[in-house]
């Protein structure tokens, strides 16, 4: 099950989580904090495995297939339903916790809905525990433009090594090893031991430099070792 206050509501709905697929239809509740009316109920064509804000509204991520879904959420204009989706062929999600989700928000104005979103993805049709053990194979960009979606481009890792640091700087089984990241105007991906920067141009997203910072050498020796 998952939940998010988004402004004065409460959005509910299940999908795909650690173990189990969902290939299609997925049920989305809707209800303000504040009101004694009936939850809406928004029918979508997915697994309900991330609800995020966005802005003022909401977006919802899950799995139809082997096809990973996003599907914008108007809550402005008195209830809530569900906007044209953006599908994402071939593709799951690569993080199910809260901070691989990124949402920037770029309107020049109040009440408008412009912005600049970062998820990691990884193959298709993966089950959420995945990301326990396995890295992100990209972070995917879209753009959002009044709750309309357009994809700008993918950050890429690159093959992934082996790299047993015992924990010491980056541990994806505590806090997850995939994030984007948005300083300033500048664009980053963040995939294990690398940090991959991309700029946009014309409405399309290309690699501009990457960073390795994987420390040399095995695991540190721990007191158990010692004796």
């Amino acid at each position: 099950m998952q939940n998010r206050f988004v402004g004065s509501w409460l959005l509910y709905g299940a999908g795909n989580g650690y173990w189990n697929d969902r290939n299609g239809m997925g049920r989305l509740y809707a209800t303000r904090v504040a009101s004694s009316d009936e939850p809406v109920r928004v029918d979508l064509e997915q697994g309900v495995d991330r609800i995020e804000p966005l802005g003022d509204n909401a977006i919802v991520v899950g799995g139809r297939g082997s096809d990973l879904v996003f599907s914008p959420i108007e809550l402005t204009k008195g209830t809530a339903h569900a906007k044209r989706d953006y599908i994402r062929r071939n593709a799951s999600q690569g993080e199910l916790r809260s901070h691989g989700f990124f949402y920037k928000d770029t309107a020049a104005k109040a009440g408008a809905s412009r912005g600049m979103i970062g998820l990691p993805i990884r193959g298709e049709g993966a089950r959420g525990s995945r990301y326990l053990t396995e890295g992100s194979a990209s972070v995917l960009f879209l753009a959002e433009n009044d709750l309309d979606l357009s994809e700008l481009g993918s950050l890429e890792a690159s093959a992934i090594r082996s790299v047993n640091d015992g924990c010491r700087a980056s541990c994806v089984d505590w806090y997850g090893n995939a994030r984007p990241i948005f300083v300033g105007n500048r664009i980053f991906a963040l995939m294990g031991y690398e940090l991959v920067e991309g700029t946009v141009a014309k409405a399309r997203l290309s690699e501009r430099r990457r960073l390795e910072f994987a420390p040399q050498g095995g695991a540190p020796v721990t007191d158990e070792q010692d004796w």
